[in-house]
């Protein structure tokens, strides 16, 4: 798909000025071609506010030239101190930069109600970012990280590089047959930043050695970008199977069907589980990263050798990896697991914030015929309770609310007084029948509960002890006999969306 093809008549680009010879160059072809093309062009220069980079020499050129072309123009501005090294310019600030920059490009973007993004990247931007992702030990997706076209799925817009078949010098030579001035930008000379050091010490000697390395390099990059979204598509029907949730810039996949896919398989599809959750949650703003090669080994060699009990890999530029019992999480953010309530609840877990007591039914209510619906905390769905005499009960024992242990049903008269949901102790004692007994510890250890939730485990129980533990199991405690007059039936829907019982 050529950067061209997802543009239509009336479309408007939002086009990134550095004021350096790159982006000029991008915005004056775009500006010969709009006409005829029914385009409308808007540019839009991000001013870092870093003093080594002549900000305001930069930001002038770039509204000049937006002014000389009659286009519209926007200043941008970043002044996250964060974004700021005192010892200069670092690889790490020029990551965070980038990032940045990418955010309030795409917030412009909706402003205007632009349809894509267009970047002023040239094959030896290809070629450095090849030999840059390379010194990483990255795969074929790292390698061809520069793409001519990327949609930004779910927001309506793509991020284009019209001149990424083309090099810097040649750009620069035509700008200067048509007496059109750019300003360098100082941020690209200081060998503080690697991507410097690869352009301005590796480039010119593997030139040396064979003059046609750059296009020889970003024909390479754009080789492994062609296969590796075709590898992409191919591997989607074993992403479904493997994944178990993704949401808020995270994703859950199943240990042991990634162990089924064999290591090569299982490295494409933890990498490409990453690639569409990350632009998610914490997560928001980033692009093109995958998760660190080292933390994708760990995380599938830990698959292949069966190995359950929990671990951390990671945390590493802000990613980081945890399996716990059959899952696998791989999130952003540094520290412990962050195992959310949306991925605890995919689990068949119901969490407690806070290991705060929730009230359920008090007795009066226990007592009478009704129906009552309540909310659980962190937007776990629904309880639903359902008081009816014994004679008009008639559940399905195999149905699957009962088989998944989200529903269970009581004798009204068993219970004792209050009627909780609070936390799952390790020493709780849930009654089986026939005199045997299963401690918290137990149940929780069985079902592969991550040990960082154990806390928050929610239990069914009254005064004597727990009942339920929803999504685990039912205690042989308040069941159902031939005496009982009123019965309770609690369902547990983890979906708010979920139609009523």
């Amino acid at each position: 798909m050529g950067w061209r093809d997802g543009l239509r008549r009336g479309d408007t680009i939002l086009v990134a000025l550095s004021g350096g010879s790159d982006s000029v160059g991008l915005l004056v072809r775009l500006a010969d071609e709009a006409p005829a093309a029914g385009w409308t062009l808007h540019g839009v220069h991000v001013n870092h506010h870093l003093p080594e980079c002549r900000p305001e020499e930069l930001a002038e050129r770039s509204a000049q030239l937006a002014a000389e072309l009659g286009l519209g123009f926007t200043l941008l501005h970043i002044h996250d101190e964060e974004l700021r090294d005192r010892g200069g310019v670092s690889s790490s600030l020029e990551a965070r930069l980038s990032e940045e920059r990418l955010r309030v490009l795409k917030e412009e973007a909706r402003r205007v109600g632009a349809r894509a993004v267009a970047l002023g990247h040239t094959a030896d931007d290809a070629a450095e970012t090849m030999l840059l992702m390379a010194l990483r030990g990255a795969g074929p997706r790292g390698l061809g990280a520069l793409r001519e076209v990327l949609e930004l799925e779910g927001e309506g817009l793509a991020l284009i590089r019209p001149l990424l078949g083309e090099r810097r010098e040649a750009i620069r030579a035509e700008l200067r047959a048509r007496g059109i001035a750019w300003l360098d930008d100082p941020m690209n000379a200081t060998p503080k930043v690697r991507r410097n050091r690869v352009r301005h010490e590796v480039l010119p000697r593997l030139e040396a050695i064979e003059p046609a390395a750059v296009e020889l390099l970003a024909r390479v990059a754009g080789l492994c970008s062609e296969e590796s979204t075709a590898l992409e598509a191919l591997l989607e029907p074993v992403l479904r199977r493997c994944r178990v949730s993704a949401a808020l810039g995270s994703v859950v996949l199943d240990v042991g069907r990634l162990a089924e896919c064999g290591p090569a398989v299982a490295r494409s599809v933890v990498r490409s589980a990453w690639m569409a959750t990350a632009s998610e949650g914490e997560g928001a703003g980033r692009i093109g990263l995958p998760p660190p090669r080292v933390l994708v080994e760990d995380l599938v060699h830990r698959a292949l050798s069966s190995r359950r009990e929990e671990a951390a890999f990671g945390p590493a530029r802000g990613f980081g990896a945890w399996t716990a019992g059959p899952w696998a999480l791989l999130a952003f953010g540094a520290g412990s697991p962050p195992w959310s309530a949306h991925a605890a609840s995919l689990m068949s877990l119901l969490l407690l914030p806070d290991a705060q007591p929730f009230p359920v039914l008090n007795a009066s209510q226990r007592h009478t015929p009704g129906r009552y619906e309540m909310l659980l905390p962190e937007g776990q769905g629904r309880l639903v309770a359902e008081v009816c005499a014994a004679d008009v009960f008639a559940a399905d024992w195999t149905s699957e609310p009962f088989a998944s242990h989200r529903a269970a049903a009581f004798d009204c008269r068993s219970i004792r007084r209050d009627l909780v949901l609070r936390p799952l102790d390790a020493e709780d004692r849930l009654p089986l029948g026939e005199g045997q007994h299963k401690t918290g510890a137990a149940v929780m250890q069985e079902a592969h509960v991550p040990a960082a939730l154990r806390a928050r485990v929610a239990v069914l129980a009254d005064d004597r002890g727990p009942l339920w533990v929803p999504g685990l199991r039912r205690a042989a405690s308040a069941v159902i006999t031939p005496r009982t007059e009123l019965v309770l039936l609690l369902t547990w829907h983890p979906s708010p969306e979920e139609p009523n019982a």
